[in-house]
């Protein structure tokens, strides 16, 4: 790595390294990282996306040295295609990242319950670590990970699986002691056709800090995780609503749901509550519609909606002596979103 003499002699002097950072990807040579006499101890950031699917050799040596440095490491990004790829980087963090603040994990083309974070993943505790952000990676690592980052600020589950998926109960547990955390996102990316009982909620936990909140999936999900939860900062909302029909119930049967938690958990927070709104925007299309609620006076959002997932019933055919032909039911063949009117109850 070139730089001039005025430019290391301001970098070497300069408190932190005038925030620094040295971006290493598969294609960073790893000698920029050896020679530790020609470049100071600054923070690295490791960014890792659209892999083929192999890495040759000087890639991975690459990539290694990048990830063997792992107390100056402050950042990884691994967006990936496959499963493999990304098996492949978190071998490479099974160790404490003492100085990581940030971590995305995001892997493409795989998306159902990805079993790939083993308990040992950044070895142990990561109090430093203030952005989570994991799409479409189920784990039963995932709670021990969550336990460990007390300190977040933003917390990402994107196209999170619904199997082996974290209870309502476990969730709202985890949060509670995130008195840090502003800004929280779960999405499910799939219906689960189970549903679960409305809890029985004695104490609910606060999260001091909460400003936004996004969430999509089903609605027993949120119902029971709502119950749980206050957010007296939260002033930025997302609901939207998984929805599975055929694609004749979606045209001919609209599902109207009650809302016994969602409404009160809105009137526990200052900024969102429905009166204060001055305007809404409806959006209706054929499988996708919503209300957005704000306010031109204060930054305050609100946006409920629902998304219709299109399910394809298969039918067991006869064939007499031959036997009978039978697929799975149902599976999903498609999402397609969608919303319809959301019913206030008190």
């Amino acid at each position: 790595m070139h730089v001039c003499r005025r430019w290391r002699q301001i970098i070497f002097t300069s408190s932190r390294w005038l925030n620094l950072q040295l971006l290493c990807t598969p294609k960073t040579p790893a000698g920029n990282l050896k020679d530790s006499d020609t470049w100071p101890q600054i923070p690295i950031t490791i960014k890792v996306e659209g892999l083929g699917n192999h890495l040759n050799p000087t890639q991975e040596d690459n990539l290694l040295t990048a990830f063997e440095h792992s107390d100056r490491v402050c950042s990884v990004t691994a967006n990936l295609l496959i499963q493999p790829q990304l098996e492949m980087v978190v071998k490479m963090m099974l160790k404490p990242f003492p100085a990581l603040t940030y971590l995305r994990l995001s892997i493409k083309f795989e998306t159902f319950d990805l079993r790939i974070l083993p308990s040992g993943f950044l070895g142990g505790p990561s109090p430093g670590l203030q952005e989570l952000d994991l799409s479409c990676i189920s784990s039963p690592a995932l709670p021990s990970i969550l336990s460990s980052t007390s300190n977040l600020v933003a917390l990402h589950l994107r196209n999170f699986p619904m199997t082996n998926h974290i209870s309502t109960e476990a969730m709202a547990k985890h949060l509670a002691v995130m008195t840090k955390l502003e800004s929280l996102t779960i999405e499910f990316n799939h219906y689960y056709m189970h549903h679960f009982p409305a809890l029985n909620v004695r104490a609910r936990a606060t999260l001091p800090t909460l400003t936004q909140f996004q969430f999509r999936g089903p609605h027993w999900y949120l119902e029971n995780l709502v119950a749980q939860l206050d957010t007296p900062r939260l002033f930025d909302l997302t609901v939207i609503i998984l929805i599975p029909q055929t694609r004749t119930q979606a045209t001919t049967h609209p599902v109207v749901q009650q809302f016994p938690q969602l409404f009160p958990f809105i009137d526990r927070a200052e900024d969102i509550k429905l009166s204060h709104f001055g305007r809404a925007c409806v959006e209706i299309h054929n499988f996708r519609s919503f209300v957005r609620f704000d306010n031109p006076q204060h930054p305050a959002y609100l946006t409920l909606g629902r998304e219709i997932m299109i399910i394809q019933v298969w039918i067991t055919t006869n064939f007499g002596p031959f036997g009978n032909a039978t697929t799975p039911w149902p599976s999903v063949c498609c999402h397609l979103q969608c919303a319809p009117s959301l019913h206030h109850t008190a």
